[in-house]
């Protein structure tokens, strides 16, 4: 049984390197998950808006409760929206990145460091056009690298939509406000499972 407590912060890192490969029966939401280096990003204080509602792993051995894992998964509530994931041109290794979705015209590059995929290889999401979930974590107040808030989400890509079960694809900050102006409704929280 993952301690719930502090969680939703240790499931806001970021890769740093190149990955070499992914690790076969490790959690995607898991920093272990991927042979490189990780980061977490430094804040003066961070509000957690998504809430851990159960979380385990899978023990290769049941008496080893800090032993090697094959598998876990994190059930979470929070706010979700999606984002759209294109190549900026033909050939183009990485991608623009729109919130919502293109009719909003909200096409906005990506530079690596308000959006970074777990992934070097990133074919699988960029055939054609890729639409990912996304979910609000947190809201990180006075971001050392820029002095102002902004919103963490967790990028996630389906592994089975209809149950709401997915992988986790990446990390993207956005500016607090960007996603989800609703004309002052509250957003709604859903239900998703990540393993």
């Amino acid at each position: 049984m993952l301690i719930r407590e502090g969680l939703i912060g240790d499931l806001l890192w970021e890769r740093r390197g190149k990955v070499g490969r992914r690790l076969d029966g490790m959690p995607s939401w898991s920093w272990a998950a991927l042979a490189t280096q990780v980061a977490y990003d430094e804040a003066m204080a961070t509000e957690e808006l998504g809430v851990v509602l159960e979380a385990g792993c899978d023990l290769v051995r049941e008496d080893d409760e800090f032993g090697e894992v094959r598998g876990g998964a994190v059930c979470l509530s929070a706010v979700a929206g999606s984002i759209s994931l294109r190549r900026r041109s033909e050939g183009d290794s990485l991608l623009a990145w729109c919130l919502q979705s293109e009719d909003d015209g909200g096409w906005r590059s990506c530079d690596g460091e308000d959006l970074v995929l777990d992934d070097d290889d990133n074919n699988e999401l960029l055939d054609g056009k890729a639409t990912l979930t996304c979910v609000k974590m947190a809201l990180r107040r006075g971001v050392y690298r820029t002095g102002s808030d902004q919103e963490i989400w967790l990028v996630l890509s389906a592994v089975d939509e209809g149950r709401r079960v997915f992988r986790r694809a990446g990390l993207l900050r956005t500016s607090v406000g960007d996603v989800d102006d609703l004309e002052g409704q509250q957003p709604e929280a859903v239900v998703v499972t990540i393993v």
